[in-house]
């Protein structure tokens, strides 16, 4: 008898990369003023002060001008969790589809991750993007 297929959905910042290390190695490339701005509107969302989505528009908005090379080259840099590949390796064998979600980082930068690990699907932020 066949096994029915599972779903796991993994959290990208926070669960498989460290929580607000994206956002802060990005603005540590805007200068000393951007990358307050940057830690500001952090502090704000994780006081509750101030939606995620408002919180991200700012963000993102500090951020225009950064090509997605850029973005992708900083997202590289961060540790993942480890054995992250084997793990999803190992859930694929018991019949798993694996899901990598994020609601702050770019899509780009999530499916980046997820073929580097093997994992079926990718959502991220959906972001402009610059050339």
């Amino acid at each position: 008898m066949p096994q029915n297929q599972r779903l796991v959905v993994f959290d990208v910042e926070g669960v498989l990369i460290p929580k607000n290390r994206f956002f802060f190695e990005l603005a540590k490339s805007l200068g000393l003023i951007g990358l307050v701005k940057v830690l500001f509107y952090g502090f704000l969302y994780e006081a509750g002060i101030m939606r995620l989505e408002s919180v991200l528009r700012h963000i993102y908005g500090e951020l225009e001008g950064i090509n997605v090379d850029y973005l992708l080259e900083v997202f590289d840099k961060i540790p993942a969790t480890p054995y992250l590949h084997n793990l999803c390796a190992q859930l694929k064998a018991r019949n798993c589809k694996v899901a990598l979600i994020s609601s702050g980082i770019p899509t780009v930068a999530v499916q980046k991750l997820a073929a580097a690990v093997c994992a079926d699907y990718a959502y991220g932020v959906e972001i402009g993007q610059n050339d």
